[in-house]
């Protein structure tokens, strides 16, 4: 609604006064009846009986009149034409009171004199408070009551009431200012009345904008989350068979230049997995999934063990690799912590031509400052926010996969987000950077605290002679598992299908573990087939769940089932080191 609009306003201050006269019924007719009581003995009964009487007849008009427009509810109407109407009638009524006047005096009892003239006197102030919204009408009520009461006090011929008429002149001329003021502060009040229903409802409207754009934001997301987890699941199932079929074909008898073709195969099936494990990373983290396991250790065989793998990337690049050695103890989760230094070293890895890295401790504000410096390209201070979100990369505008997703480092600020450790950056563009990990120290130091991460180790014949039962419904990764558990010297039995299963084991063999995939064919999980085999063999019969699944839900389901779980693709020495410890288990 535009307050400007003057045709707003004064509708606004029609409707006020009718709100008024249409609540004065009662009182409208209570006052003229104790008038006509009180004056019954000092004027004459049939003049005072047809002044009642047109007296009522007025007001019933003015407050029905008042209460039909108020009960149409369209303030449309309320018009030049409502306000011409309503002036009409306060002119009656003010001709009405003004003639009581001439009725009434002169009286023989004074008291009758004085009850009357303060009478009207009340009439008029009374007049501002409801009238002022349209100051007009209050002119209309109280000029033809003023020439009334002026007409009949001055031909009374006496002094006294000569000088009475003209107060009454007076009197009527200061309510009138009176009547001014306030119509000025109700106009003014009924325009900001507007002005903040208008906002209001802008506010509103950019609420919903807000609101529908945080839907759409949502919704987006959500399809973004969605096609991640169908391509993810997709591309692991052949990369998850090609790693299998890769690491069998590596224990076959090779020519050397064979050996060097596997070997190149693997490093790009390699590179494949490593960019789906971060997609897998990125999309566990975002189904919540993820439990830390807060525990204090000392920090350097953590950054030893990075140093073994991190370092031959860094010399291939002819660049300096150090890590001073340090005795910290922090608590944290050692296997995120990893994960993070990790994510922090490889891009400072990536991004740095010459020089080199150096990862050092020092104590800061009471806790431990894990510091990754590197003399790569630098971050310029307007892009040091952006490269913690989704899919961002500087220095890569040709988008060579070699240098990841641009994944890394947003996870880096939600895994440390959930460790609670704080994340810095100070960078100077063309000089290098330094990312800065803000740890809690231990308060204790423990020399037998052991780490629960699993490192990769390739086959040492502990699995020799084992039996697998392997379950997956697709017949390429059925293959590439057969084999490659055969050339660890296991037998092997695979079925697309719980029931497949079933049939195999019906010859008495009982397995030693099972290796289910976690989503099977008509809805069925591995977590539901390796309940039924146990069932079938009545036994709990040691049992790993792979998944291909990223999907939010997928991911909880399966972190739920309380199984072993493995994220495709698997590293074949991974896989190894995983069946040891459940067999062992």
């Amino acid at each position: 609604m535009n307050a400007s609009a003057p045709g707003v306003v004064r509708a606004e201050q029609v409707r006020m006064v009718l709100e008024g006269v249409g609540a004065s019924l009662i009182v409208g007719i209570l006052l003229p009846t104790l008038l006509v009581f009180l004056l019954g003995t000092a004027a004459d009964h049939r003049l005072l009986l047809a002044w009642y009487i047109a007296f009522l007849i007025g007001r019933f008009a003015l407050v029905g009149i008042a209460r039909w427009l108020l009960r149409s509810g369209d303030h449309r109407v309320f018009g030049k034409r409502v306000e011409h109407g309503l002036a009409a009638l306060k002119i009656y009524e003010g001709c009405a009171w003004g003639a009581l006047l001439w009725i009434a005096l002169p009286s023989p009892d004074t008291a009758v004199s004085i009850v009357l003239i303060a009478l009207l006197c009340a009439l008029c102030g009374n007049a501002v408070a409801l009238l002022a919204p349209l100051r007009d009408l209050y002119l209309a009520l109280a000029l033809p009551m003023l020439g009334f009461v002026f007409t009949r006090f001055w031909l009374m011929g006496t002094t006294p009431y000569q000088a009475l008429s003209l107060c009454c002149i007076l009197y009527v001329g200061g309510l009138y200012g009176q009547a001014r003021i306030a119509n000025r502060r109700i106009r003014e009040g009924i325009k900001l009345q507007f002005e903040n229903v208008r906002l209001v409802d802008q506010l509103r409207q950019e609420m919903d904008l807000v609101q529908e754009a945080r839907l759409q934001a949502e919704r987006a997301n959500a399809a973004k989350s969605t096609f991640l987890a169908a391509a993810s699941h997709d591309l692991r199932q052949p990369v998850h068979a090609l790693g299998l079929f890769l690491e069998a074909l590596a224990h076959s008898r090779l020519t050397s230049t064979q050996r060097r073709t596997v070997e190149s195969a693997q490093n790009a099936s390699l590179a494949s997995s490593e960019m789906l494990n971060t997609l897998l990373d990125f999309s566990r983290i975002e189904a919540g999934v993820i439990v830390n396991n807060i525990r204090e250790f000392p920090l350097q065989p953590l950054l030893d063990k990075l140093e073994f793998e991190l370092a031959p990337m860094a010399d291939a690049k002819t660049l300096i690799y150090r890590s001073p050695q340090t005795s910290c103890w922090v608590t944290s989760d050692s296997i995120l912590l990893e994960q993070i230094l990790r994510n922090i070293i490889s891009n400072a890895i990536r991004y740095t031509e010459r020089g080199g890295i150096v990862i050092g401790c020092r104590r800061r504000n009471g806790g431990i400052s894990i510091e990754v410096y590197d003399t790569g390209i630098g971050i310029a201070a307007d892009q040091q926010t952006d490269i913690f979100s989704e899919f961002r990369q500087l220095g890569n505008p040709e988008r060579d996969r070699q240098k990841g997703l641009g994944l890394g480092l947003a996870i880096v600020h939600r895994l440390a987000a959930s460790l609670g450790h704080s994340i810095s950056l100070s960078s100077v563009v063309g000089r290098g950077s330094v990312f800065r990990v803000g740890v809690p120290v231990a308060s204790d130091r423990h020399s037998d605290a052991e780490t629960d991460d699993l490192p990769d180790a390739t086959p040492s014949g502990q699995l020799a002679g084992r039996t697998f039962l392997v379950v997956d419904d697709d017949a390429i990764v059925r293959a590439g598992m057969t084999q490659l558990l055969e050339s660890w010297e296991c037998m092997c039995l695979a079925g697309g299908s719980e029931q497949d299963a079933i049939l195999l084991l019906s010859g008495g063999v009982r397995p030693d573990a099972i290796i289910c995939d976690y989503r099977l064919q008509e809805g069925r999980t591995g977590a539901d087939a390796v309940a039924t085999l146990r069932h079938h063999l009545g036994g709990d019969v040691p049992a790993l769940l792979i998944t291909g699944d990223t999907a939010a839900e997928r991911l909880r389901e399966a972190s739920r089932s309380g199984l072993l779980l493995m994220h495709k693709p698997v590293l074949p020495g991974k896989l190894y080191q995983y069946l040891c410890r459940l067999l062992a288990a």
